[in-house]
This record gives C-alpha cells, sequence and structure tokens, in this order.
C-alpha cells in the first residue's frame, strides 16, 4: 500500500519558509515572513497565505479530501519550518487551516484585507491557505515523514528542496 493511500485524518500542511524580497525590495527571511502573519491573525483573527511553491495548485482529490475536513470541522495543521540563526531546517511556527481556495491558474487573495499589510502587492496564486491561530510549535520535524514516501521530514528538509508537502506524525 502507498503511504499517501494511509488514512488521511492524520494528515497536515507543511511549508518551509526562506528568503523572499518584496516588491520594494526589502529582503525578508522566513521568521520575519510568519511573524507578519501572525500579527495579521492577531490583529484580525486571520490571514490568508498565497503558496507559490504549487504552481498549478493542490491535486484535486487531495484539495477535496482537505475541503471535506474543513466541512467536518477536522482541525488541521499547518507547520513552518525555518533556516536561519534561531532555527536549523526546524518547525518554528504552526498554525490552525481555517480555509482553502485551489485553483489550476492563480487568482488574487480571496480576501485581501486579511493579508499583512507587507504582502498587499504579492500578487496571485494557485492555492491560498486561510490561517488562524499562528504561534510557535513545540513540535520536532523528527517526529514526522512525508505523506507520500514516509521519508522522515527532518532528513528530507535538511537534504533537499522540499518546501511544502503533506506530512504526517511517525
Amino acid at each position: 500500500m502507498r503511504r499517501d493511500a494511509l488514512p488521511f485524518l492524520n494528515q497536515s500542511l507543511f511549508m518551509k519558509l526562506g528568503k523572499i524580497r518584496l516588491s520594494d525590495g526589502t529582503l525578508l527571511d522566513g521568521e520575519d515572513t510568519i511573524l507578519a502573519f501572525e500579527k495579521c491573525c492577531r490583529k484580525k483573527g486571520s490571514a490568508w497565505m498565497g503558496i507559490d511553491s504549487l504552481h498549478h495548485g493542490m491535486q484535486e482529490k487531495r484539495a477535496a479530501r482537505f475541503q471535506r475536513s474543513l466541512e467536518e470541522k477536522q482541525k488541521i495543521r499547518v507547520y513552518f519550518a525555518i533556516h536561519n540563526s534561531h532555527y536549523d531546517n526546524e518547525i518554528a511556527y504552526e498554525a490552525v487551516l481555517e480555509k482553502l481556495v485551489n485553483m489550476k491558474e492563480p487568482v488574487p487573495c480571496p480576501e485581501p484585507e486579511l493579508r499583512p499589510e507587507i504582502f498587499q502587492d504579492d500578487g496571485n496564486s494557485c492555492l491560498w491557505l486561510k490561517l488562524k491561530d499562528i504561534r510557535l510549535s513545540k513540535e520536532k520535524a523528527e517526529h514526522f515523514m512525508i505523506a507520500s514516501t514516509g521519508r522522515n521530514l527532518k532528513w528530507t528538509i535538511c537534504n533537499s528542496r522540499f518546501f511544502f508537502g503533506y506530512i504526517m506524525e511517525e
């Protein structure tokens, strides 16, 4: 049996946040980025994050399963790893997924007023995640595996270009 055919109930989303350059030239690392979204959540209750690593959105079946889980009020966690002077390719923050918008072609943010100010001019994405309850995480990457391969998350983020994916506890 393929690992991605295992029960979907235990899957979470994972993102490794790297350095990005804003349209005004400002350079942010992953910690700066998640702190901007955390601040937006504190002020407005939630925040939309566009995902650029999936150029055509999530696979339709997977998106439908996440949508169904959200409709059934299941809590879906999103874990954020960072590599900077504070974190060594480690899960640093987590959030709760409130809603997702998945399209084949890039679309504008569903609710632009729920974006951090510094990302207002950030453009369109095929996948938008509405996040709430962003906070420091006590979880460790070594305790998770990639849902599709069974590989250890810590090993994978240290030794490959894995920036977005689906994980489950080992």
